[in-house]
């Protein structure tokens, strides 16, 4: 992408080094190093918001002192043609997914899905959520597929109550937390769950022995909502 901006990287380069002269020897020598880094990314920032984000947040981490973040910050913003605050959200929506998980975050990128913009950010916690333990890179792709295509299906349909959203999250817990539990204890181990959660935060000390009627919730295993629920909303 052509920036904006009538500066170039080499422009912009001299004066954050300029601004590096307030650090210390060793400081500086990993500020060069990091910048060549974020420079590479900011040439195509548009099209990885994820990738320049995590440059950005590489090269704050050289500027321990604040104030020579917020000057260095305010130039690349000019650099790309954009306000300090376009860098400030960059980094923020890069920081907001930086602990999810490399082998999504890479299957997501070769799908064609930034994971840290904002539209892509219930991908992302599905795709986290459904992924099996020890997936391969084939598999996560797979996922990713399979649920960008489902949540494309479903836009515009009624989205779930504050209720079924609650019980489709507990359900998507249990399935992941039992996936390799044998069929024959899956039931003894959410009974215990369930027993010591009442004891311990409830407040529930008398036996108790709910009534469960096993049925079919309003979504489909893969997130969907039934139709004849959505007939019935």
């Amino acid at each position: 992408m052509r920036l904006e901006s009538t500066n170039n990287g080499q422009e912009l380069s001299a004066e954050l080094d300029r601004m590096a002269s307030e650090l210390t020897v060793s400081q500086r020598n990993n500020e060069k190093r990091v910048r060549a880094d974020m420079l590479g990314a900011l040439e195509n920032y548009t099209s990885s918001r994820y990738e320049f984000g995590q440059a950005l947040a590489a090269y704050k981490q050289i500027f321990q002192v604040e104030r020579v973040w917020m000057k260095a910050s305010n130039a690349i913003a000019r650099h790309i043609g954009r306000d300090q605050r376009t860098v400030f959200r960059i980094l923020e929506d890069y920081e907001r997914v930086a602990g999810a998980p490399k082998p999504v975050v890479a299957a997501m990128k070769k799908e064609g899905f930034d994971p840290a913009e904002l539209k892509n950010a219930r991908l992302l916690g599905q795709v986290v959520d459904m992924m099996p333990p020890k997936s391969t890179p084939e598999q996560t792709q797979e996922i990713v597929r399979k649920t960008a295509a489902l949540l494309k299906q479903n836009k515009g349909q009624q989205t779930m109550s504050e209720d079924d959203q609650i019980v489709w999250g507990l359900r998507q817990d249990i399935r992941k937390r039992l996936s390799n539990v044998p069929e024959d204890d899956k039931w003894n181990l959410l009974k215990r769950a369930i027993a010591e959660e009442a004891f311990e935060v409830w407040g529930i000390t008398e036996p108790w022995q709910p009534l469960i009627t096993p049925k079919a919730g309003p979504q489909t295993l893969d997130g969907r909502r039934r139709q004849e629920h959505e007939a019935a909303a």
